[in-house]
């Protein structure tokens, strides 16, 4: 890893303050090579200025969406909703949901529906280096947000649907 050393130095904020930083920053961490990808792949650079542009974006808090299977919306634990969210509503999907997710496990698909939720949370909820790597490769499709485990969220819609009383809960 021959850039390593140099982001020893950066933080966050340094990463994600540029296109050039965040290829940089996934130059140490192999991710061109390990992925099979050319550093001037324009996908992967045009996908990564969309989430540096993201990050730039947001003051503060931030509207995400993750869609997940239950039987109903009673079914949900809510104290831990998940950490694999999307930026964009049309970006969720139930992406390896059994595998994943032991979530999903706990009652027969064949009863499960899709539910898709709606949150705020706090850009500093949210893993920047996951979800930039998430983002090199997947893109706009899912607009992958990764937020760190038991992360403070507000529920503010399912299925679209805005609550009366938001839902405290937990990624």
């Amino acid at each position: 890893m021959k850039y390593f050393k140099l982001y020893e130095q950066h933080n966050i904020e340094s990463i994600m303050s540029s296109d050039d930083n965040a290829v940089e920053y996934l130059k140490s961490i192999d991710f061109f090579e390990s992925h099979g990808y050319e550093e001037d792949d324009y996908v992967i650079l045009d996908n990564i200025y969309d989430i540096i542009e993201i990050y730039k974006s947001i003051d503060e808090n931030i509207t995400i969406h993750r869609a997940m299977k239950a039987p109903s919306v009673d079914d949900i634990d809510f104290s831990q909703t998940g950490y694999f969210w999307s930026f964009k509503r049309d970006g969720v999907g139930t992406y390896d949901a059994g595998s994943m997710n032991d979530f999903n496990q706990k009652w027969d698909s064949s009863t499960a529906k899709t539910i898709v939720l709606t949150a705020t949370t706090h850009k500093d909820n949210i893993s920047w280096l996951d979800t930039l790597v998430a983002n090199a490769i997947y893109g706009e499709e899912q607009s992958e947000c990764y937020l760190t485990k038991g992360s403070d969220i507000t529920i503010t819609h399912i299925d679209d649907s805005i609550l009366e009383s938001p839902i405290n809960a937990k990624s």
